[in-house]
């Protein structure tokens, strides 16, 4: 995997195939706009949020400068927007509304991508239905992050007794996938283009689809302090507007998302790529709508709340820890995405 330097480069082979109409008619462009400077927290790039790189670079056509500021895990992205060194991040609604429910902290959850999860879990070739699992290792990243939490609600949900399995702390997708193939673990949850390739390459093989047992899970978001957004009104709307637009070519533009894939992802297969694209479509990956409707950000607290990663139960209460204002005014502008 490589970084977002090599990303931005590569967004000029899409730049090149032009965009969509709405990309046309999103955004306030540079004027008006109360600084140009942003600082952007974000997870490693991946096959599954090559629309990161579009969005980048879209803001960057509008005269923005973008500072990005890359992490491997929640927590460290969290304390980053906590502290003031970025400020905007995009990753799981969780570590966002753990920080809210423990601090009362004024941060707002202004758009939404990934509106459902693309996890799937691999497991060794003698494991050939879930009772199969009794007694084996489950690698997941870290304790409470998505990878142990929605492991743990689509295996509940399919019927299989999770206290029958360990959980081990392994670390993210590549390492998980390096863990099951040197036998130290027997199922680990993947990102779908991962887990085809590897399955394409060696007796690995996937045994659950965690869309199929959680099929509305708001999987990332954007996220930043209220007082920002205060001092920043107009570049808040347009750095939606672009997230946005940046989901929209995802889900519009198959083969230039493919082949800005060849240019940042190692390591797949373009079979593995393709097929998981197709399941990003079929399950309504991308945040074509900006990711924030109700029904959507209940379901998602609720989900957390059930499985106990939150004490209290935030689904009663979405409008306080998250403002559609920005999403509303695009939508308004340039409508709903009809597929």
């Amino acid at each position: 995997m490589v970084g977002f330097a090599v990303a931005i480069s590569c967004l000029l082979l899409a730049a090149a195939c032009g965009g969509s109409e709405d990309e046309a008619q999103g955004g306030s462009g540079g004027d008006g706009l109360e600084t140009t400077s942003l600082s952007i927290i974000l997870p490693t790039t991946e096959f599954d949020s090559l629309m990161n790189a579009e969005w980048i670079e879209a803001l960057e056509a509008e005269g923005v400068e973008i500072e990005l500021l890359e992490f491997e895990d929640s927590p460290s992205m969290m304390r980053a927007l906590a502290s003031g060194e970025g400020d905007i991040a995009v990753e799981s609604p969780l570590p966002f509304l753990q920080y809210i429910a423990k601090t009362g902290e004024d941060i707002k959850v202004i758009a939404g991508e990934m509106t459902s999860t693309d996890y799937a879990l691999g497991v060794t070739a003698d494991i050939e239905e879930l009772g199969d699992l009794a007694g084996k290792v489950i690698g997941i990243s870290t304790p409470g992050d998505i990878s142990d939490t929605l492991t743990r609600l689509a295996l509940d949900r399919a019927g299989y007794d999770v206290s029958q399995s360990e959980f081990v702390q392994i670390g993210g997708t590549s390492d998980r996938i390096a863990a099951l193939l040197s036998n130290q673990i027997e199922a680990g949850a993947m990102h779908m283009a991962d887990a085809l390739n590897t399955a394409e390459q060696s007796d690995v093989h996937l045994i659950l689809e965690y869309a199929d047992y959680i099929p509305e899970y708001l999987q990332h978001v954007m996220a930043t302090e209220q007082a920002w957004l205060d001092e920043n009104p107009n570049l808040a709307q347009l750095v939606v507007d672009k997230f946005i637009e940046s989901n929209r070519w995802a889900a519009e533009n198959k083969d230039e998302y493919l082949a800005l894939a060849g240019e940042i992802t190692e390591g797949l297969s373009q079979e593995a790529m393709e097929t998981a694209y197709d399941f990003y479509i079929e399950i309504g990956y991308f945040g074509v709508n900006g990711g924030l409707e109700e029904e959507l950000l209940t379901t998602t607290a609720a989900t957390e709340f059930e499985l106990g990663t939150l004490e209290t139960d935030m689904s009663t209460n979405v409008s306080e820890w998250s403002d559609t204002t920005y999403v509303d005014d695009f939508l308004e502008r340039n409508g709903e995405w009809d597929g």
